[in-house]
């Protein structure tokens, strides 16, 4: 019995978790520096542990992504076909080593290049890529339940 209401309490703890993380409700957003609630990934999508490294990925023109361009890791929550690889081929048009990371469910409201923090010159490339391409609309530093990667775009529906 004491079992029984144990697990009835963990699992009203993890649905309230899961609908507020972090403390915050899915309703507020400003965009900066603030961290946005945990997306998941979709079970169609590839895996997130799929992160291309800078020894195995290439660029389209054959060069190897260096410290100033770190491999990117190219997500879809636009629910747009095919525009993950529209994505991919353009970074890669324009020297960077894109892969695409498959399908990401989130809320985030805009295009964001996500770096993280802990990888030398990550938010710097975040930058330069940013300023390459005027479409995307954010930076921001990582946040669990993305992809491993120095560099992680996350194309939403605004993406063009």
């Amino acid at each position: 019995m004491l079992g029984l209401l144990l697990g009835t309490v963990l699992l009203i703890i993890a649905i309230v978790a899961l609908h507020h993380p972090r403390g915050r409700t899915s309703g507020t957003r400003t965009t900066g520096a603030t961290t946005p609630p945990i997306p998941t990934r979709s079970s169609t999508s590839a895996s997130p542990n799929a992160a291309p490294t800078a020894s195995t990925t290439t660029a389209k023109s054959g060069s190897t992504a260096n410290s100033s361009r770190p491999p990117l890791i190219v997500l879809d929550d636009s629910g747009r076909d095919g525009l993950v690889q529209v994505a991919v081929t353009r970074f890669s048009s324009a020297g960077w080593a894109a892969s695409d990371g498959g399908r990401f469910v989130s809320d985030i409201p805009s295009t964001t290049i996500y770096y993280d923090p802990a990888v030398s010159g990550a938010e710097a490339a975040a930058l330069r890529l940013r300023g390459q391409f005027p479409a995307i609309h954010r930076v921001a530093p990582r946040f669990s339940g993305l992809p491993a990667g120095p560099v992680v775009v996350l194309l939403a529906s605004d993406y063009s």
